[in-house]
């Protein structure tokens, strides 16, 4: 029994060391009434205790059993892995874009512990309990799986199953009360070290550090164990790997065999080029440098793009092209600006585009539709939601709007403004990302005349729309044929061909361009 308690002493006290790194040696002595001579006196280091001596021994007059009291003095508190929810449908993974607490912090339930992105929308994450951060288990940069440990929240209550700690193990070794206590010795292993104060990564050939990190290190051809750490623990972070590459300490494949005679010769070889450019150029010329490489990793928005015509380029593509005459919509938008229907908002061609798209989604069900996930169905869809898509400095964006067959053209516009400006602010929603039914591409707004648009998978179909531009069009009147100016816009349309027929890829377009070049009806159809 005295030894089994001696053991949970140990164990106890291995705990509190691996915990508080910042040690100052200190006396445990125990009563030899209870313990006998042979436990008298065990030296371990231990964290500096509250008190009038930083060195005061304590003194238990029952097997260490030790107190609630003596546990929480010690900060030992229930530690809570706080982990990535789900965001989203399909999300395997997001990037921790920024973390708004620090190790050591206060947080509160609900309170805002950091900021992910996923491939479809910047996500802010909160705390589900009070507590004190203890340990961030990754860096701003990281990417991190669904259901991957953020971080360690220490809460209120005892460890009822403590983390497993970084460091090893403390070997207490005992000595009789009449040995002297610079007789007593410690053995302490772990995985990280201090070396000049500092921390660093290189144990036995071991790194702390993300899988991010890593790849990062592979790609600027650093050796990451020769990388200096100065993350938590000892963790080689993305700063501390990029510090070491623009320091140019990365070595050059070779150079370490260049000795001798051949060390010489090539001295002797760099001397004579120097020579030789001096005597070539008279007169000082600007010195050209090679600019290193501009690395852009692939986040958020390029990384959603990525997946997304990955999958497309698998799917057998069917496009059907035509021209419309724009004439007539133009007119009605020149009279429509400046309603106050708008409440402010610039009226365009693309919602009179869209609110025709949506009529003929509505005639053509098939092309409203997409692959199930099991790929041994087609969903036709009871609502038409249209995504537009919307270069901003994140990458290309594609918000939907939702139930378009029940939008008025104003309404429409004002929704266009909203997403817009959403997006350019990366400010879109998971919900404003998905669910889409068909997609549109408005390439004319950046001067394209022509396109050849890729599916949004799971969709079944998309359009493209050209610029605008005026050219002279052959007209048959009572007089004969005349030539007339027109406004002409090129506009493509694009379905998967292993479940849309060309035939109603065509009926669907004439549908829309019917409704552009006579709008009559679609202002019947206005809601």
């Amino acid at each position: 029994m005295l030894q089994r308690g001696c053991r949970s002493g140990r164990r106890l006290l291995g705990i509190l060391r691996a915990r508080y790194p910042l040690v100052a040696q200190s006396t445990l002595t125990a009563d030899p009434a209870i313990y006998g001579q042979p436990y008298q006196n065990i030296a371990v280091f231990s964290r500096s205790w509250e008190g009038p001596n930083p060195l005061t021994g304590f003194s238990f007059s029952n097997p260490p059993s030790f107190s609630s009291a003596a546990a929480s003095s010690a900060g030992l508190t229930n530690l809570k892995e706080f982990r990535l929810a789900q965001t989203g449908e399909g999300i395997q993974e997001c990037e921790l874009v920024r973390w708004y607490v620090q190790e050591g912090d206060e947080i509160e339930e609900f309170g805002r512990v950091c900021e992910v992105q996923s491939d479809k929308a910047t996500i802010e994450i909160t705390s589900p309990f009070s507590g004190v951060i203890k340990t961030l288990k990754h860096a701003e940069g990281d990417t991190v799986p669904v259901g991957g440990v953020l971080a360690e929240i220490a809460v209120e209550g005892s460890i009822s199953n403590p983390v497993e700690e970084s460091c090893g193990t403390i070997d207490l070794i005992s000595t009789s009360s009449e040995s002297d206590s610079s007789n007593d010795s410690i053995k302490r292993t772990c995985s990280t070290t201090l070396e000049n104060g500092n921390p660093t990564s290189q144990e036995k050939g071991k790194v702390v550090t993300s899988p991010a990190v890593r790849r990062l290190a592979q790609e600027l051809n650093v050796d990451i164990l020769k990388v200096f750490a100065t993350g938590p623990g000892g963790r080689v972070t993305k700063g501390d790997v990029m510090a070491y590459h623009e320091a140019g300490l990365e070595e050059i494949p070779g150079a370490a065999d260049a000795t001798g005679e051949a060390a010489d010769a090539a001295a002797e070889g760099i001397e004579h080029q120097i020579d030789q450019q001096k005597q070539k150029h008279h007169k000082k010329e600007e010195q050209i440098s090679e600019k290193p490489l501009h690395v852009i990793p692939l986040r958020g928005y390029r990384r959603a793009m990525f997946k997304t015509m990955t999958t497309a380029a698998s799917i057998p593509h069917f496009h059907f092209c035509d021209e419309v005459n724009t004439n007539v919509i133009i007119d009605i938008r020149s009279r429509l600006q400046g309603s106050p229907a708008l409440k402010g908002v610039k009226l365009t061609y693309l919602p009179f585009f869209i609110k025709a798209a949506a009529l003929a989604l509505a005639e053509n069900p098939s092309i409203n539709a997409s692959i199930a996930s099991t790929g041994d169905a087609i969903i036709q869809h009871a609502h038409i939601n249209i995504g537009v898509a919307v270069a901003t400095p994140f990458g290309l964006a594609v918000p939907n709007i939702k139930h378009v067959e029940q939008l008025s053209i104003a309404e429409i516009a004002r929704e266009i403004s909203r997403l817009q400006t959403a997006a350019m602010n990366n400010q879109l929603k998971p919900e404003e990302v998905s669910g889409a039914t068909f997609t549109l591409s408005n390439i004319g707004a950046v001067g394209g005349t022509y396109a050849t648009p890729l599916i949004n998978s799971p969709e079944v179909a998309i359009m493209a729309l050209g610029k605008i531009q005026k050219v002279p069009r052959f007209t048959t009147t009572g007089n004969g044929v005349t030539v007339e100016a027109a406004n002409i816009m090129n506009v493509s349309f694009g379905a998967d061909h292993r479940v849309v027929d060309g035939a109603t890829l065509a009926g669907f377009g004439v549908a829309w361009k019917t409704l552009i070049e006579d709008p009559g009806r679609l202002i019947l159809e206005l809601r």
